[in-house]
């Protein structure tokens, strides 16, 4: 019965250790038969501070190497100075101080050949946002504060310590060495400019044909309430950069991410790192993602922000609001897509600038292009955020399985599986539990058949 020692008495210690690695055992094959959803306040934060520990560490052998993050910071203010401007960069790029520092221009839509000067430099990343004129004959620009355009190069920094300097300084060779605490110096100072409710997000590189029918589609969605659009460039070859910094009522982030400059190979940032440029700086309280590659079909984003509220009033905590595409030409039906554990992930769709705040924005370092999107969608799940699909709210998508732009960032689509796998692992995926990850379809003709009139064209010019 027990194990017996040699005195005759029974050794319950060896019993209690025996029958605590049988239950072990047990709760382990548990574990990799049931699926578990972390529910109660204590498997939550078990669950939360696991994945906390996987983000402190490379998961899987990296594809691609990527840019190591800045130690400083140096945020230029800018408009219409391009001599001083120069030379204030040049004493930057001088000041060996420090080996790992970034350089961020904010430019108030200068006239004088600064924005053309500073799209050049692929050290360099630089946020225009029109701050005086006319937008397309319609209105005049209110201009923002001092404050509020520092604050925009504030987000954007990814530095310990920042700098600030004006256009017409010269950077003493110590300048980078002062630190300035990252706080919001301009959220009460926005001038008499209207605070937008929605920040449309896009990225891009060397699309233009189609970001420009992406963008055509977001200023004919008729939204209701005031709004920006911030397209991240990543440092296009195309002539979409020269087309963006004509378009005025566009703020414009471009930030290098291939090729060379000044005789060294840029190392690559992540899909990550360049929509979170965007999300940083939005100002809407709504930011909604889309594709370069996308089109919104009329009347969506309103019935995204209907969609928040109606939750809202139902006292629910939503996080995000998924919009109904497809892969146009080859998909029929509209859908959204559940993700690990059942949970419903956002392709295209709106977020809740809190909740990307409080669940630390995307991940910037495990993924290289593919999954961020769905990884942060489950980290709003995990820290008790909804994401709840909008029935109306419709995207298309054109997708070309032989465009180039894809093909190179296919080519890192199996590392980024394997990572988003790795980080959920006993959170809300196991190889042995049951398969939640499904489609959620929808029927819908588009009386206006946006998606054969516009891309048809993208086909046309690429043959």
């Amino acid at each position: 019965m027990g194990t017996v020692n040699k005195g005759g008495i029974l050794n319950y210690r060896k019993i209690a250790a025996s029958v605590w690695c049988q239950a072990k055992r047990l709760y382990r094959s548990y574990l990799t038969q049931t699926p578990i959803k972390p529910s109660t306040p204590r498997q939550l934060r078990k669950c939360q501070q696991l994945l906390k520990q996987r983000s402190q560490k490379q998961l899987v052998k990296p594809v691609i190497s990527k840019a190591e993050k800045s130690l400083v910071s140096v945020v230029i203010g800018s408009y219409n100075q391009k001599i001083l401007l120069e030379k204030a960069i040049q004493r930057v790029r001088c000041d060996r101080s420090h080996v790992l520092y970034e350089i961020i221009v904010v430019d108030g839509g200068s006239t004088d050949g600064s924005i053309e000067l500073l799209i050049q430099q692929k050290d360099i990343i630089t946020l225009v946002e029109y701050n005086r004129g006319e937008c397309q004959g319609k209105q005049s620009i209110q201009g923002h504060r001092w404050e509020y355009s520092i604050d925009l190069g504030f987000k954007l920094a990814q530095g310990k310590s920042l700098s600030m300097i004006s256009d017409d300084c010269l950077a003493l060779p110590t300048a980078v060495k002062v630190e300035v605490d990252k706080l919001k110096v301009a959220e009460s100072v926005i001038s008499q400019a209207q605070k937008s409710s929605v920040s449309i997000v896009i990225g891009s590189y060397n699309r233009r044909s189609l970001l420009e029918k992406a963008i055509n589609s977001v200023r004919s969605n008729h939204i209701r309430v005031p709004y920006e659009i911030i397209v991240v460039d990543g440092g296009s070859t195309d002539g979409s950069l020269e087309w963006l910094i004509q378009q005025k009522d566009i703020i414009t982030i471009v930030q290098h991410n291939r090729g060379q400059f000044q005789g060294k190979p840029i190392k690559r940032r992540s899909w990550g790192y360049f929509m979170n440029l965007g999300f940083k700086s939005a100002q809407g309280k709504y930011i909604l993602m889309i594709s370069d590659d996308c089109l919104l079909l009329p009347n969506a984003v309103n019935l995204g922000l209907d969609k928040f509220e109606e939750m809202k009033k139902a006292g629910r905590k939503i996080g995000g609001v998924a919009f109904y595409f497809r892969n146009w030409p080859q998909e029929k039906e509209y859908y959204v897509q559940k993700s690990l554990g059942g949970n419903l992930a956002i392709n295209h769709g709106m977020y809740l600038k809190k909740a990307l705040e409080d669940v630390d924005w995307i991940e910037e370092e495990q993924y290289v292009f593919y999954k961020a999107d769905s990884d942060v969608c489950l980290k709003m799940w995990l820290y008790g955020y909804e994401i709840v699909d909008c029935p109306g709210a419709y995207v298309e998508h054109y997708y070309d399985p032989n465009e180039a732009v894809r093909q190179t960032n296919n080519s890192v689509l199996e590392h980024d599986q394997k990572v988003y796998l790795k980080r959920w692992e006993r959170i809300y995926y196991h190889p042995n539990w049951p398969e939640l990850r499904e489609k959620i379809t929808f029927k819908y003709e588009d009386p206006d058949r946006t998606a054969e009139k516009s891309f048809k064209k993208t086909n046309i010019e690429n043959e």
